[in-house]
């Protein structure tokens, strides 16, 4: 059981990350307060369409993170096949030949997004979609509640990963890969709704 604090300004970004043997399954959950107010936070989580504007700023630019993989583009499919629309993510695999690629393509849907009162979605639930060739289940619940004059985001995900790619993952490389990237898309979100630029790391 490892806990880790990553502060940004004033504000904390609290994660945990635990790993069950037996599942062979990741699971980070944390919570983030956000200078905005409820009503605010609600409208940005449901405009699904304009996450690629600022989602995956800065998703690979910590220099001294050990990447497995690129992330490059994500794009919003209303009503794909499943669930209530499709997010699509470009991501390239970053390990030497043969098993690095280009261009890859990985689908997320959206199986839940609760309405909020005020316009918005409070709550919203995406799981992996189709065959991966590095993941075999993923899962993240996004949940935005009031927090007196301002908000704030609980987040809980699950990952499992094909079996020849865990062999390459530690409690560590997770932490780089996964755990990192799901604080730096809620920072880009705190920053996107405070409207302040997204930080590097």
């Amino acid at each position: 059981m490892l806990a880790l604090v990553l502060l940004l300004g004033a504000t904390a970004i609290h994660t945990k990350t635990l790993y069950d043997d037996e599942r062979d399954e990741y699971t980070t959950f944390g919570s983030v307060r956000l200078d905005v107010p409820f009503d605010t936070l609600t409208r940005v989580a449901g405009d699904f369409a304009h996450y690629r504007d600022w989602s995956l700023k800065g998703i690979n630019a910590d220099g001294d993170r050990d990447f497995i993989s690129l992330l490059r583009d994500v794009r919003f499919r209303p009503r794909g096949s499943e669930g209530l629309g499709i997010f699509s993510l470009k991501f390239d695999v970053d390990l030497v030949w043969p098993f690095g690629s280009a261009n890859n393509l990985i689908h997320f849907k959206v199986v839940r997004a609760t309405p909020a009162p005020g316009g918005g979605v409070r709550e919203m639930r995406v799981k992996l979609f189709g065959d991966n060739v590095m993941i075999d289940d993923f899962s993240l619940r996004l949940i935005a509640e009031p927090n007196g004059p301002g908000s704030r985001v609980r987040f809980n995900s699950r990952t499992r990963f094909d079996g020849f790619f865990d062999t390459f993952l530690s409690m560590a490389r997770y932490k780089k890969n996964v755990e990192w990237r799901i604080v730096k898309v809620i920072k880009n979100l705190k920053a996107h709704v405070e409207g302040g630029s997204a930080p590097l790391e």
